[in-house]
């Protein structure tokens, strides 16, 4: 042991699954597995010495390991000296984030009411319309005068419902590909329907040009009749179920759906095997984004009930994976993918930067979720977009958020939905804390998942986690 130099404990978050000790390292997405006494050790250590003050008692292997570390400043100057490197850099770069999607709200209206529609009804709260095709080709425009240096954008169909206005849909389809050969880039497109319209002429379109299709559905007859109903009152179930099967022939045998999760019931497994027997190949489950005091919000005492659910879900994915099954979940395998690669996110989207939206109305929104929202509008079609405002959510990372900075599993939340964070926390620069107990115990059960797949076989797991999949931008 040197003497002369200092030893200080690191960032760490201990926890246990299923009777094994682990250590996680924040700073560098390293887990560990702990016998009980060295766990019990560096827990003694945290509360004797926490992170500030030098450790007397030094232990070669917690060194190596990066628990305990030798250095001349403790770990909270790092880190913090690490943010306001970050926040330096950030506000050196260039203003101008070339944009590489664009949401188009197709329609600002709907043919479904569902209970829990943050877009209110699909008019997300303003009078119901339908964009024009003037005002999508000057969205397009936009998009493209400001997409200097890339070589693909994606063009993202929306609503309330898109299908509504399949007439403008085909006209911007055939507007970009126009302009493809001029602007020397390509157009990926995308759209998120509620499942229940589906004629020839649109089967055909989806198919002929490859759009990719997300369906809206949240389960069976029983759940989807009783969340996502006609504007009078008649469920949906039947008329989604009888167009499953040509929106899959028209995306090539593949369709994803998307599941919103409230509290009326949380069996994700169940929601998600449901889905795949009504013949989707994939399905999304997320839980609802309502008001705390909503009869629907999933939080607060409904977070142990929801984390069981999600270790059912983890556990599957695992399962699955050991016995050569193709699982498909992108929180899981998205999140898994960090922890092997170590890609660490200050930001948790592309929001207001890399993509914008634009309403019927020729606003411009930094998401989708926003619409609607007057005090969040980042330009117009007609002024351009305004590089001041935003800068505003090229700055909402974890090291602008209070909640966030010393938050061990920062790395892996990345702060959450800015529009999650500005409905519930006030604004883009508080996190969503009415949702933080879930995400951390998320983590934990995903952090375990992630040590069983890599004890188990490695080689498998590396290799399954570079196949994932690299899917077009769908949207709820």
């Amino acid at each position: 042991m040197n003497s002369e130099k200092k030893c200080y404990l690191s960032e760490v978050h201990l926890f246990k699954a299923e009777d094994t000790c682990f250590a996680f390292l924040p700073q560098n997405l390293q887990l560990y597995e702990l016998d009980s006494d060295t766990y019990d050790q560096v827990s003694a250590l945290a509360e004797k010495y926490g992170t500030q003050t030098p450790v007397e008692d030094w232990d070669a292997d917690l060194i190596e390991a990066g628990i305990l570390y030798e250095s001349d400043s403790p770990a909270e100057d790092r880190i913090k000296q690490r943010h306001e490197a970050a926040i330096a850099a950030m506000k050196e770069s260039n203003k101008t984030y070339p944009i590489t999607n664009t949401v188009l709200q197709i329609a600002n209206d709907c043919n479904l009411n569902c209970i829990y529609c943050y877009g209110d009804g699909g008019s997300y709260g303003r009078e119901r319309e339908l964009m024009t095709f003037d005002t999508a080709k000057k969205a397009i425009d936009l998009m493209v005068a400001n997409s200097e240096g890339l070589e693909e954008l994606v063009v993202i169909f929306f609503g309330g419902e898109p299908l509504i206005n399949f007439e403008v849909v085909k006209e911007t389809f055939a507007y970009c590909k126009s302009l493809e050969e001029s602007i020397g880039k390509k157009f990926r497109f995308s759209m998120t329907t509620n499942g229940t319209i589906l004629t020839d002429e649109i089967y055909h379109f989806i198919k002929d040009n490859k759009i990719s299709v997300m369906v809206s559905v949240d389960g069976g007859k029983d759940i989807q009749n009783k969340h996502r109903c006609y504007c009078d009152g008649r469920g949906s179930f039947e008329d989604v179920c009888k167009n499953i099967e040509r929106f899959k022939e028209a995306r090539g045998g593949f369709l994803t759906a998307r599941a919103t999760v409230c509290r009326t019931d949380i069996r994700f497994k169940k929601i998600k095997d449901d889905l795949i027997a009504m013949g989707f190949t994939n399905a999304i489950t997320s839980i609802v984004d309502t008001a705390e005091d909503s009869p629907l919000f999933v939080g607060g005492d409904y977070t142990d009930r929801v984390l069981e659910q999600y270790q059912i879900l983890a556990d599957d994915y695992v399962e699955n994976m050991m016995q050569g099954k193709k699982s498909q979940n992108n929180l899981i395998a998205n999140t898994l993918s960090a922890l092997y690669f170590k890609k660490m996110k200050a930001r948790a989207c592309n929001a207001g930067n890399n993509g914008i939206a634009v309403g019927t109305d020729g606003n411009v929104y930094p998401c989708h979720r926003f619409m609607g929202m007057p005090e969040y509008i980042i330009g117009t079609l007609d002024t351009g977009l305004n590089e001041d405002l935003r800068a505003t959510y090229r700055e909402a990372t974890i090291y602008n958020k209070e909640e966030c900075k010393d938050c061990w599993a920062r790395y892996l939340c990345s702060g959450g939905c800015s529009h999650t964070s500005a409905v519930h926390g006030g604004d883009v620069f508080h996190a969503p804390s009415c949702y933080c107990d879930i995400y951390k115990g998320l983590y934990e059960i995903l952090l375990h998942a992630y040590w069983q797949l890599k004890e188990w076989d490695d080689d498998v797991f590396r290799r399954t986690l570079e196949k994932s999949d690299k899917t077009v931008n769908t949207l709820a």
